[in-house]
């Protein structure tokens, strides 16, 4: 027989924290036009960081009220078109509209992701350093 975890030993479930919501929801809006985000980098940009999935799953409870299209897979593919395929097109369309370039495949260019040193410096802000003592 299978018994849930007592509460005090359940897992931490990073959607449910209000924290990491704002932070992704700071972060997507402050990704430039026409740049893009692979899932898993902005999830290594959370405080405490988080896996790309969970990114994805708290994307989809933020609503539209920001640059959600900005976020992709990160091999370029769009993976909101296997939930919905209507949301899919427009995130094509807005990519475009933004001077986003697709392969001949239909993904995203890979060139005009950020990096995850561009993305932690860009969304986050650039590491300071800690003088010597």
């Amino acid at each position: 027989m299978n018994c849930p975890d007592p509460p005090s030993l359940a897992p931490h479930v990073p959607e449910t924290d209000q924290n990491i919501r704002a932070q992704i929801q700071r972060m997507v809006l402050a990704i430039p036009a026409g740049r893009v985000i692979a899932y898993g980098v902005l999830g290594n940009c959370c405080d405490p960081p988080i896996i790309g999935y969970f990114c994805g799953r708290l994307l989809s409870q933020l609503g539209e009220d920001f640059p959600w299209w900005r976020v992709l897979g990160r091999d370029g593919k769009m993976p909101i078109s296997k939930r919905n395929p209507h949301l899919g097109i427009r995130q094509k369309a807005l990519l475009i509209e933004e001077g986003g370039q697709f392969d001949d495949r239909g993904q995203v260019l890979l060139t005009t992701f950020l990096t995850q040193e561009e993305a932690h410096d860009h969304l986050v802000g650039p590491a300071t350093e800690t003088p010597a003592s």
